[in-house]
């Protein structure tokens, strides 16, 4: 064969190979055929080592996708979980009652079951047939911050033991997120009436124009600055006969205003207390919109007052102070006595609450809590209003009207009345007025030039 290698040169190698001097690699001679061989198993191994990296990259692919899932559900849960105030719903119910999935059956020997497992209750519930429609949504931490705050704490006016404001009616929301619209309009309300103005039963509809829309999505206190002198929009409030509240979403309309709030505030530094609101109400005559962590116990009550827990999930609820009790905590003369933190003394003591759910709820759609039961008074704000009622008429005359000063003169009702029996007076008691010019004193040229003057609307005091 052409290729063959001679015996004695195969030999020479051998012995070569033998003493270490040529490596075994050049041995031996390869055919043609046997290099195809070789070079087939070397492709067969890079195009296997070729196939292992790219399983190696696709696991790594796979890795990857699946640790980035992992790391959004933990950022979820975080989020959902580390600030529980921000969870709202635009229909957010409260949960299902506790004691139902405890008992797992009808509602019969609901009272045993209270006893057993909540001595320490001092309230009574039962079930509503319906869900109720809460609303609480923050609107931003920044927002709430922002507003002014005021603390009674260091306030020493006596504070009376109890006290309730003058009542307006209890409402209902509906099937709507609209608790933090009829807060605020309640609180308004109920402000203005225990200050010597009744406007009438103000619009929940009225929130539709703000910002915050649209109401049945849920608000938060900031909103209050709709209805302030110096605030937005129309700034005041029309009545709900112009627009009635249907528990639906409503377009933006515009009405005569009933009434406008000065400004507002939030209630403590930082936080309200117990004293804050008792003053507000006692002391001031304001109701005091706050909030609340509606859960299954604060949901089915319906007597009694509330000392029970709130919803895990946090503030998901507003409503309004109009009264409260300070209980044993009073001195000798009635008055309430608190602590340095604006707690009662003997930490008892109570608040009455009004709700947006109707008369059937709760104690005739009210209801007693303790301070901080299901954390109510995480939040408190009132309004300021300052009430001008109109004069009453008065069973006399009116007398001459004034001078005419600087365009305006008056008249007063204080004259005798007629002698026919009298009569109160009647229409305004200023007006506008114009001054007559000076009168010319001077010859017949002063006065023709006064008079060229008095064309152009100048009257030359050295000659007339």
């Amino acid at each position: 064969m052409a290729n063959a290698i001679p015996n004695s040169a195969l030999a020479f190698r051998l012995a070569l190979r033998g003493v270490g001097c040529v490596p075994s690699r050049t041995i031996l001679y390869r055919s043609p055929i046997q290099e195809r061989e070789q070079q087939v198993q070397f492709a067969s191994k890079i195009t296997h080592m070729e196939g292992g990296k790219m399983r190696r990259e696709q696991r790594f692919d796979i890795a990857i996708f699946i640790a980035t899932l992992i790391v959004i559900f933990s950022v979820t849960a975080l989020t959902a979980f580390a600030e529980p105030k921000e969870k709202s719903l635009k229909f957010q119910f409260s949960e299902k009652p506790e004691w139902e999935q405890q008992l797992g059956k009808e509602w019969k020997g609901l009272t045993e079951w209270v006893k057993q497992h909540k001595p320490h209750w001092t309230f009574h519930i039962k079930k509503y047939e319906e869900k109720h429609f809460l609303g609480y949504k923050p609107l931003g931490r920044g927002l709430k911050k922002a507003l002014p705050r005021v603390s009674y704490l260091m306030k020493d006016d006596p504070v009376p033991g109890t006290f309730d404001l003058q009542p307006i009616p209890v409402r209902d929301q509906g099937s709507c997120g609209s608790c933090w619209a009829h807060s605020l309009t309640e609180t308004f309300q109920i402000t203005l009436v225990n200050a010597g103005f009744d406007p009438g039963q103000l619009g929940v509809n009225y929130y539709g124009c703000s910002q915050y829309t649209p109401i049945c999505d849920g608000g938060d206190f900031p909103a209050y600055t709709y209805v302030c002198k110096n605030g937005d929009g129309q700034k005041g409030q029309w009545v709900d006969s112009d627009y009635p509240y249907t528990g639906s979403n409503a377009s933006c309309k515009v009405f005569p205003i009933a009434a406008s709030a000065d400004g507002g505030q939030m209630l403590g530094n930082p936080s309200p207390t117990f004293k804050d609101a008792a003053y507000s109400i006692g002391v001031l005559h304001k109701g005091v919109s706050t909030d609340v962590a509606v859960g299954a116990a604060w949901e089915g009550y319906s007597s009694g007052i509330f000392n029970g827990s709130g919803s895990v999930f946090g503030i998901n609820h507003m409503v309004v102070f109009t009264g409260y009790s300070c209980e044993t905590s009073v001195d000798a003369n009635g008055k309430c006595v608190f602590n340095a933190d604006g707690s009662t003394k003997n930490g008892d003591g109570w608040l009455r609450v009004q709700n947006s759910w109707n008369t059937s709820w709760g104690e005739a759609g009210y209801m007693r809590t303790r301070w901080g039961a299901a954390a109510i008074g995480t939040d408190c704000l009132t309004f300021n209003v300052s009430v001008n009622p109109p004069p009453q008429p008065v069973n006399g005359a009116w007398c001459a009207w004034s001078a005419c000063t600087n365009g305006t003169q008056t008249r007063t009702c204080s004259c005798p009345a007629p002698a026919n029996g009298g009569q109160s007076c009647q229409g305004p008691a200023e007006q506008t007025c114009v001054v007559p010019p000076p009168v010319c004193n001077c010859g017949i040229l002063c006065k023709i030039w006064c008079w060229v003057v008095g064309l152009f609307g100048g009257h030359p005091s050295y000659c007339c």
